[in-house]
C-alpha cells in the first residue's frame, strides 16, 4: 500500500492538483449527471458532462502552475462578487428600515435609510458618491 501511495506522489509532484474551481465543476457536473440521468437522458448534455470531466482531470495534471493559479484566481472574484450579492439580497429581505447597496468603485456595502428619494450616497470606504433611489 505504501509503494502505491508514493508511486502517485511521485506522479503528482510537480503538477496542480485540485483547486476551489475543480471542485465547483465536479459538483456542478454531478449534479447536471443526475439530473439528466432522472429527467432529460440527452446525448449533448452527456457529452457536455464527459468534456468538463476531461477538462477538470486535463487542469488537475497540469504542470502550468501559473495559468491554473490564474483561472482559480479569476473565479474566486466572481465566486466572491456572487457571495455579497447573496448578502446583499438576504439583507434587502430582512431589513424593512434600509436599502442596502453595493458601491461600484469597491464593492464596498452601503446602507441608506428607506423612502428618501432619489439620493447621492457616499462609500465609507472609497469616498466614492454615486446616485440612488432609496
Amino acid at each position: 500500500m505504501n509503494g502505491i501511495r508514493n508511486s502517485v506522489y511521485r506522479f503528482m509532484s510537480g503538477r496542480y492538483g485540485n483547486d476551489a474551481l475543480n471542485n465547483f465543476m465536479l459538483i456542478s457536473v454531478t449534479i447536471v449527471m443526475i439530473l439528466n440521468a432522472i429527467f432529460f437522458n440527452s446525448v449533448i448534455i452527456t457529452i457536455l458532462e464527459e468534456v468538463v470531466i476531461v477538462f477538470i482531470i486535463y487542469r488537475s495534471l497540469s504542470r502550468n502552475f501559473s495559468k491554473r493559479y490564474l483561472e482559480n484566481n479569476a473565479y474566486m472574484k466572481y465566486r466572491r462578487i456572487f457571495k455579497k450579492r447573496i448578502v446583499l439580497l438576504k439583507k434587502q429581505l430582512s431589513d424593512r428600515k434600509n436599502r442596502y447597496y453595493i458601491c461600484p468603485n469597491c464593492n464596498q456595502m452601503v446602507r441608506v435609510p428607506k423612502g428618501k428619494g432619489k439620493i447621492v450616497v457616499t462609500c465609507s470606504k472609497c469616498r466614492t458618491k454615486f446616485e440612488k433611489r432609496s
